[in-house]
């Protein structure tokens, strides 16, 4: 098993803000909040993975920067939906252990930022 990454202290900080995705003037100024997109995109810019501003339907429907996967390691991609539907899918990241994180304002576990992951999805690998 792939080990485990550390979310860094300074997006830890980071309060959700649905009005930041990707496509606003400025996403990448966290300052404001950020959606989970914004989010995962800042978590995995972090670590040196750069990915295009996609929306979420249009990450789902992505063949070109992504590809799904059966198993996740850290840094993966994983998107949530209720439907079939891919538009307004949550996006996380894989932070390793079985353990996904989002917008820390919406983890089940504020100081570690990260949830468990009750349902995979899509899961994108780069």
């Amino acid at each position: 098993m792939a080990p485990s990454i550390t979310i860094p202290a300074h997006l830890l900080t980071v309060r959700y803000n649905a009005a930041v995705h990707p496509g606003v003037a400025h996403p990448a100024d966290l300052s404001t909040g950020a959606n989970c997109q914004v989010f995962a995109y800042a978590l995995l810019a972090h670590f040196g993975i750069a990915f295009p501003p996609l929306r979420s339907s249009e990450l789902w429907a992505d063949a070109e920067y992504s590809r799904a996967v059966e198993a996740f390691e850290p840094l993966d991609l994983l998107l949530f939906s209720k439907t079939a539907d891919a538009f307004g899918a949550h996006v996380a990241v894989c932070v390793g252990a079985g353990r996904a994180s989002t917008s820390p304002e919406l983890s089940a576990s504020p100081s570690s930022g990260a949830s468990r992951i009750s349902r995979r999805t899509k899961i994108i690998a780069f």
